[in-house]
């Protein structure tokens, strides 16, 4: 079940990672999010404990993902990153070697 923390934490990733995406390239994010946390039975708030960012929350995110969270997946992806913005090597390194889907600019996988 999505709880209210859910939705506010995939808001926030979405705000922090999307905000300069189209509509689809932050729904993939917020699936992401969720794929991931039902990968690993866990809950969205576990699943993004490293993208939350703080600050004022814009209102369009928390109502975005809200009814994102209420639809099926778009896809089945559980982990993203932006290539140009990542300071991991290593994480783009092994993204390189999965099947990946780039929407906007980020990656999937």
């Amino acid at each position: 079940m999505i709880s209210a923390l859910d939705i506010l934490a995939a808001s926030r990733v979405c705000e922090c990672e999307a905000k300069g995406e189209s509509i689809q390239g932050q729904i993939w994010v917020i699936d992401a999010l969720r794929n991931r946390a039902e990968k690993y039975g866990i809950s969205i708030v576990e699943s993004s404990y490293r993208g939350l960012c703080r600050g004022r929350l814009e209102k369009r995110f928390l109502e975005l993902a809200s009814e994102v969270l209420k639809q099926p997946p778009s896809h089945h992806y559980c982990y993203f990153l932006n290539e140009s913005l990542s300071t991991d090597l290593e994480w783009v390194s092994y993204s390189k070697t999965q099947q990946r889907v780039k929407v906007g600019s980020h990656w999937f996988f």
